[in-house]
């Protein structure tokens, strides 16, 4: 006489929730797609970096303009935007120097594939378009000149970054535009204002500090940089330290010859 088996139960189903190889995608779990792709876009698109053109607009708009929030937040979202937009450029650009300076930005590119990748940028570029309808003609204008460095900062032909001095002009677009794009709200673009070609310049200062970590990815990867000029990691320290005062010199120099009104 057979012995009756005493049905077993069923085990739970676990899912793993790392992130898993682009082609694995559609099984990923229990989590949506959709869910995992939002969080590599995030991710990507750096959000503390969206800080300085945000407060560049700012600063331009409320010397200017004066203070209406409805024009004060659109152009501070476009501002985020477009910088969302260059930091995913600029990881599907720079892969070959990610490979040793930024692993895990390759690594979430795959997790994202070719066309999430676009997608995403062409929905940042898109919005920002779209809003600045909302800001003007001159705004529209600066921001079309925003949009063109932004892309072509990292993308070729031009790539502006593998050139050590466009390299610098084109990143400090990202303040000095922002600034611009604020003061172009009232319907006019005023190129001579002091303030304007401050905050520029020390973003052209900044570009090469950012430099400095990436020294030896840009190196191998054959990347001219305004680090990589150098023979070796020290000098370029020392280069950018003393560049680094200038801004300062700058300031004074702005004040004393009667360009910049002393607070």
């Amino acid at each position: 006489m057979l012995l009756a088996r005493k049905p077993q139960k069923k085990r739970p189903q676990y899912y793993d929730l790392q992130l898993q190889p682009s082609s694995q995608l559609q099984a990923f779990g229990a989590v949506p797609v959709s869910g995992h792709t939002v969080a590599l876009v995030f991710r990507l698109s750096r959000p503390r970096t969206w800080t300085f053109p945000a407060a560049s607009f700012l600063l331009g708009y409320v010397l200017t303009a004066g203070w209406n929030i409805t024009q004060l937040g659109i152009g501070m979202i476009i501002a985020s935007f477009v910088t969302a937009a260059t930091n995913i450029v600029n990881a599907y650009a720079d892969r070959k120097e990610d490979v040793v300076n930024q692993p895990r930005r390759v690594f979430w590119l795959d997790q994202m594939g070719q066309k999430a990748t676009i997608g995403a940028v062409i929905v940042f570029y898109g919005f920002s378009v779209a809003l600045s309808i909302y800001l003007g003609l001159a705004y529209m204008i600066v921001l079309a000149v925003g949009i063109f460095n932004s892309a072509f900062y990292s993308l070729p032909p031009l790539r502006f970054k593998a050139h050590p001095l466009p390299s610098l002009i084109s990143f400090s677009g990202a303040v000095g535009l922002a600034f611009l794009a604020g003061t172009s709200v009232t319907g006019h673009v005023n190129l001579l204002n002091p303030v304007l070609w401050l905050v520029t310049y020390f973003m052209f200062t900044y570009g090469t500090v950012k430099n400095l970590p990436d020294y030896s990815g840009d190196k191998k990867a054959g990347t001219k940089t305004t680090a990589t000029v150098f023979g070796n990691i020290r000098r370029a320290v020392k280069f950018t330290t003393i560049i680094l005062i200038s801004p300062y010199v700058f300031l004074v120099g702005l004040t004393i010859t009667g360009f910049l009104p002393a607070i």
